[in-house]
């Protein structure tokens, strides 16, 4: 039987050339296939240990595969009491939004096998 399970990356980076607006910092990519309504509090829990743990700047996104998937994400949690509000907010990518043509031309070949599930 396959079950699913939630994977996440947590990736260290120093400023680079391709990152000029970024600092030294943690990256926190989210790869999912469908969007669930807790997708917000669990990128919450996730920016937070991160934070937490490497205390560096955290970059986080949520990249979505299927066309489907993701037009309901917030890109934020919150938490909204008197005196206790909390809001943690992260990137969401859509494949299907992102032209599939220009990933191509610009020869970003981490992203190519991607491609596919993009539009055009």
């Amino acid at each position: 039987m396959l079950q699913k399970r939630n994977a996440f990356l947590i990736l260290e980076f120093k400023e680079r050339a391709f990152l000029p607006k970024r600092k030294h910092g943690v990256s926190c990519p989210k790869i999912d296939d469908s969007y669930n309504p807790e997708m917000p509090l669990r990128m919450a829990g996730y920016i937070i240990r991160a934070i937490e743990f490497y205390r560096l700047p955290v970059y986080s996104n949520v990249l979505y595969l299927r066309p489907d998937a993701g037009g309901n994400d917030p890109g934020k949690f919150e938490q909204n009491l008197e005196h206790h509000n909390i809001s943690i907010e992260y990137q969401v990518f859509r494949l299907i939004d992102l032209d599939g043509q220009k990933i191509l031309d610009s020869r970003l070949s981490g992203l190519i096998p991607f491609t596919p599930l993009m539009g055009h």
